[in-house]
């Protein structure tokens, strides 16, 4: 995999902020909705679903190495801007021993984040899940988490991008899916969180990229 230090989509506080939701619909609730979040045959958070135990994406080509952090650290492949986001190994973890904690420390109103960029030749054509868990690490602090794909080529680059807020009480998987058209190519990920105020922290763990 050939990374580059490019920070994936130039419209990110545009996707973070506008709440772009793509076409798909919202997943969901599932077993395991915490108090508050709506039952589990309720309505569901814009973008994402309360879960414990998890329905990550179906079998396909896995692309994102170290989504887990079991590496015992959140980089690499992952990247990040050191003027806006600190980033630390967490023991707090949807599954296996590590999460990642991304905590705001650029400006209000700001993102936090972790990105990866993809050569041209990389990921071509499909159709592509991008899943995330996320969970707030910020009392009475309101973040809200994002993942995002980069699509070039064939015309303007599209940003795809889903949003849910991130709970204290348990973690929520955040998905996006996107078809990558001939003439296409995926150009980078990003995962991330969005706040008004600079302090808040974010867990994320279980990051995975399936092609079908």
């Amino acid at each position: 995999m050939m990374l580059t230090t490019t920070l994936v989509g130039c419209s990110l506080f545009t996707s973070l902020r506008g709440f772009d939701d793509g076409d798909d619909p919202p997943v969901e609730l599932v077993d395991g909705a915490a108090p508050g979040d709506g039952d589990v045959d309720g309505p569901s958070p814009e973008g994402g679903s309360i879960d414990e135990a998890g329905d990550d994406a179906e079998a396909g080509d896995a692309l994102m190495p170290n989504g887990g952090f079991e590496a015992e650290a959140c980089t690499p492949p992952w990247m990040f801007n050191s003027s806006t986001t600190s980033v630390a190994i967490s023991s707090t973890a949807r599954s296996g021993a590590h999460s990642c904690r991304l905590c705001n420390i650029g400006a209000p109103m700001g993102g936090f984040m972790l990105f990866v960029s993809f050569g041209s030749e990389e990921y071509g054509p499909g159709k592509y899940t991008l899943d995330a868990y996320i969970r707030s690490d910020s009392d009475g602090q309101a973040v809200t988490g994002n993942v995002q794909l980069t699509v070039k080529g064939g015309g303007a680059p599209r940003y795809p991008s889903r949003t849910s807020p991130a709970s204290t009480s348990g973690w929520t998987r955040v998905r996006v899916v996107e078809q990558v058209n001939a003439n296409e190519h995926l150009a980078g990920v990003l995962v991330g969180g969005y706040s008004e105020d600079v302090g808040p922290c974010m867990l994320v763990d279980d990051i995975s990229l399936v092609r079908e």
